[in-house]
């Protein structure tokens, strides 16, 4: 510490430490009114990381009050075409533009003996046309009629018994239920997978 000494008053660099607590010194030297206290650190922040663990730190320096820490990159959000098209790395899906990756199900339907919608994602609308027929609406249509439809029916009892598909449209699709060499009412699972 620097000392000076002016009309009987001893003066120092002020050594006043920040701290998170109050002590009352013992040096016997006065600071002057326009002295300088060092309060704030010129260390640029560290970059806050996704991992990070909180901590209070230990130096003992105030941060100015504008200071800025350099935070991750937040990735915005893709579109349907770069859903589709699968090309984009910089971009993040959302809960609206997930359905548009092209190896993800656009629609699932458990339909009921009766055509009842028993559990559906983007189903308009299900029916029993007659025994062992059924139909499936969709809510938001697939692109074009070229997509696939993974369906089987569930409840019988019987190892011959099975579901097919037919007549495909971007918008629906009807569901056969065979038992043997009879039309049969089952309950039915289908999964869509094609382009919106």
């Amino acid at each position: 510490m620097a000392f000076t000494k002016t009309a009987g008053v001893e003066y120092g660099t002020p050594e006043v430490v920040l701290s998170t607590t109050a002590a009352s010194g013992s040096n016997q030297t006065a600071i002057r009114t326009d002295g300088q206290l060092i309060a704030f650190d010129v260390s640029v922040p560290t970059s806050v990381v996704s991992s990070d663990s909180a901590s209070a730190g230990s130096v003992a320096l105030a941060a100015r009050r504008d200071h800025t820490h350099g935070a991750p990159v937040i990735l915005g959000a893709a579109t349907e075409e770069q859903m589709v098209a699968e090309s984009a790395s910089t971009v993040s899906p959302t809960a609206a533009t997930t359905k548009f990756a092209p190896g993800v199900a656009k629609a699932w339907a458990y339909v009921d003996t009766d055509g009842s919608n028993l559990g559906s994602y983007n189903v308009s609308g299900t029916a029993r046309n007659s025994t062992g027929n059924f139909t499936v609406t969709l809510d938001d249509d697939i692109g074009s009629a070229a997509y696939s439809v993974v369906s089987n029916a569930a409840g019988g009892s019987g190892a011959d018994e099975g579901s097919s598909i037919h007549s495909i449209a971007a918008g629906s699709f009807g569901i056969n239920v065979i038992a043997g060499a009879a039309s049969a009412d089952r309950a039915t699972c289908s999964v869509v997978f094609g382009t919106m």
